[in-house]
């Protein structure tokens, strides 16, 4: 978090300032500075209250919360219905030039997150909006942290390679061991300990953390961005 591994209070609060797009947060702030508007519209007042209660109860409880904003998702939600409540009122009280303009922002800013998505996928994680970039990202947030993803291709990446023999083919993964199993329909034997291992197959925030200097054999990279790295041990 923030390049460390120790979380501080604020920890969710960043992961949503950074992972929900620009043009949601600016409408969702730019709703709490008309509170006349959110008295007024119960709607608007109900979803802001749940979203106070929740963010509360994490301020008071400091639970235990996985990688990410997570276990937080409904917050999110959240901050987008009240979002797109407020952006539909908008619209129907500004002069017309001015909608316009505000739907041409909005459409584009949606184009912009259809791209970043079309260029990633299917790593939908490393998403993070404006105010810290993706590239800027890496190495202070966590991106494919479980490997979710990024393990099927860096398997399919060992098995495209002809010149590997499976027979007694073994990985020493970071995390997500199963993951491994599944994706090489058991044909990968999976060790603990990475001085038994042929390779090793890590998300990248997991081989940076691990500090190996065994010689890259393969990447998965999207725009530039390293997601998963493949390393050739013995």
């Amino acid at each position: 978090f923030i390049g460390k591994e120790v979380r501080s209070r604020g920890y969710l609060f960043v992961w949503i300032g950074i992972t929900t797009p620009i043009f949601i947060l600016g409408l969702y702030f730019w709703s709490l500075t008309v509170l006349k508007k959110v008295k007024e519209n119960s709607l608007l007042l109900l979803f802001n209250l749940a979203i106070f209660i929740n963010l509360l109860l994490y301020i008071v409880i400091n639970p235990v919360i996985y990688n990410g904003p997570r276990h937080f998702i409904f917050v999110l939600m959240l901050i987008s219905l009240v979002a797109a409540t407020f952006l539909i009122d908008l619209l129907k009280k500004l002069p017309a030039q001015k909608s316009k303009l505000l739907v041409s922002i909005f459409v584009a800013h949606c184009l912009s997150i259809l791209l970043f998505y079309f260029k990633f996928h299917p790593y939908y994680y490393v998403y993070f909006n404006e105010l810290v970039g993706k590239k800027n990202a890496q190495g202070q947030f966590d991106y494919d942290y479980w490997g979710g993803a990024s393990y099927k291709e860096m398997v399919q990446i060992l098995k495209n390679d002809k010149s590997i023999t499976l027979k007694d083919f073994t990985v020493y993964p970071c995390s997500q061991a199963t993951g491994i199993v599944y994706f090489s329909d058991s044909k990968f034997k999976v060790v603990s300990k990475v001085n038994e291992a042929n390779f090793t197959v890590c998300d990248f925030d997991a081989d940076r953390k691990e500090g190996f200097k065994y010689p890259i054999y393969g990447e998965v990279i999207r725009d530039n961005i390293t997601i998963g790295v493949i390393r050739k041990v013995q």
